[in-house]
């Protein structure tokens, strides 16, 4: 074996005519990427944009509460083992949102319906003197509990339908709603539609939004 070049480090030429020899490589241009913009320079440069959005007005008649009263809801699974899930936490992906958001509709119907002592009459129209985002978020027109009050009701899941069951866990023991009482929004509030964007109350908004999206949750 021949002794090693102090180079045999070195890669051997690419035209394999000369040193040590080597095989044919061809040559490699070399590649210059164009200079990263900055994202200060971005901001500085960007102008004005109009965009298209839908709008509706919504009427206040008589008939509209002074206020509601907004909840914290949470749908709380038991597995066989103990341990406990939020059902509102998952992933985040459109399928996953969509069949996560039909199991906690369904959820929120049946605990309403299941519980006239503390809802009243929810049976077909009447339900929507509640409304629920599908999330934790919770309003009703009447007064259920006293602010920071807590109250625990279980969910019969017999009543719930099939691909309600079939989105949960096969070894589900129990669902309780936890329900807590968060605040009291004032509807005719004129804040919420103050010029001045720092001074707006974005909660008559939120709960506007959550309202009439409650016939898309309902299908």
């Amino acid at each position: 074996m021949p002794p090693m070049s102090s180079q045999s480090g070195n890669f051997p030429p690419k035209n394999g005519n000369g040193g040590q020899g080597g095989s044919q490589q061809p040559d490699i241009p070399e590649l210059r990427l164009p200079t990263k913009i900055g994202r200060g320079a971005i901001v500085q440069n960007m102008g004005q944009l109009q965009i298209l959005v839908n709008g509706y007005s919504m009427a206040f008649g008589n008939e509209t509460p002074q206020k509601v009263f907004k909840h914290e809801l949470k749908f709380i699974s038991t597995n066989k083992k103990g341990k406990e899930r939020d059902l509102s936490r998952g992933p985040r992906n459109d399928i996953s949102n969509i069949l996560r958001h039909e199991a906690l509709f369904n959820m929120y119907q049946v605990l309403l319906r299941s519980y006239p002592a503390n809802f009243g009459d929810t049976q077909g129209d009447k339900i929507y003197a509640y409304a629920y985002d599908c999330g934790i978020n919770f309003y009703s027109r009447g007064k259920i509990l006293n602010l920071k009050e807590e109250l625990k009701l279980e969910v019969d899941i017999a009543c719930l339908r099939d691909s309600t069951r079939d989105f949960l866990s096969k070894n589900l023991e129990k669902i309780e709603a936890v329900i807590l009482a968060t605040d009291e929004i004032d509807l005719k509030s004129t804040s919420a539609v103050s010029e001045e964007l720092a001074n707006r109350d974005r909660s008559v908004v939120q709960f506007l939004e959550i309202l009439s999206n409650q016939l898309i949750y309902n299908k």
